[in-house]
């Protein structure tokens, strides 16, 4: 379903808004499905990702903690130039070693953004990255189709609707 088809179910059929003048703008309903789709894509690691531009990651001499984009939401996994997995694991757990070298091992955590490499870069390595994350683009034109399976969109509605309904004063928020 579009963009526009979801706002036409969720107001037709789920909300039952069909006097003019709606209760509940079209800007309003199309910012909470984009809502319910960021939600969907956080919280079921649905949209896997290691093609985009920011599932490559350059390694700087000495830095050992890297910044991740704010669209992840889990990383999966951590591969080296030439394809093998870097291990992952417990902070405590990760290889000692005085110096510099190429790295073997990495710990993330996707709540502050952050994936700390071990040991660090003795050298420019390029690391290429698995990760769920959320949507690329906001759902702005009625022919946009989000990016969640088809077969979830009616949770976007429910979501949708929910907030609709969950607000107590329309009228202030258009």
């Amino acid at each position: 379903m579009t963009l526009g088809e979801l706002v036409q179910h969720v107001r037709k059929h789920m909300l039952r808004d069909v006097e003019k003048p709606y209760l509940w703008s079209d800007d309003l309903l199309k910012a909470f499905l984009n809502e319910a789709q960021d939600q969907f894509a956080r919280r079921t690691h649905c949209l896997i990702d290691e093609e985009s531009s920011f599932t490559v990651l350059e390694t700087e001499v000495g830095e050992q903690v890297y910044r991740l984009d704010p669209r992840v939401v889990f990383l999966y996994a951590v591969y080296s130039d030439d394809g093998r997995p870097l291990r992952d694991g417990p902070r405590r757990q990760m290889p000692i070693q005085p110096g510099e070298a190429k790295p073997t091992a990495f710990t993330c955590d996707t709540s502050t953004g952050r994936l700390r490499l071990y040991p660090a870069p003795d050298a420019v390595y390029t690391l290429y990255l698995r990760v769920a994350r959320k949507p690329l683009q906001p759902l702005v034109n009625d022919d946009d189709v989000p990016e969640i399976n088809e077969e979830y969109h009616l949770a976007l509605c429910d979501w949708a609707v929910y907030r609709a309904l969950r607000n107590n004063d329309i009228e202030a928020v258009q």
